[in-house]
């Protein structure tokens, strides 16, 4: 079962002190057993916001690079699936990354820019 969002702050917002807690709560969060349980397939862009959400704002304070690259590439994914989308949603998809995350997946912030230029000139 997927933690709730809250639970998951609480958790990274306890374990802002302690580097061993820091460090565990990161390699268990790049584990395999909880990058399954993002969901693959999504009905809509703002459903895969939801999910990306749901991932990715408990960590912005901690670094978890697998979930990040994970929770980038089913944006790319459905970004090449979908063609045009609501540009709202395209913004809001792209701020669920950290600055870090994006400086360092060129590819994600080139298809954002392709996707909401798409979707402003329709």
């Amino acid at each position: 079962q997927v933690p709730s969002t809250r639970d998951l702050q609480r958790l990274v917002h306890a374990c802002q002190d302690d580097a061993d807690c820091k460090a565990r709560v990161q390699q268990f969060f790049s584990g395999k057993a909880l990058l399954d349980l993002v969901p693959t397939e999504h009905k809509d862009l703002h459903d895969l916001v939801n999910t990306l959400e749901q991932f990715l704002v408990p960590f912005t304070q901690m670094s978890v690079p697998r979930l990040e690259s994970l929770c980038a590439g089913r944006l790319l994914q459905f970004l090449a699936k979908a063609g045009t989308t609501n540009s709202d949603e395209v913004v809001k998809a792209g701020l669920q990354f950290k600055v870090e995350a994006l400086a360092s997946m060129p590819s994600l912030v080139r298809s954002l820019t392709y996707a909401l230029t798409e979707a402003e000139t329709g």
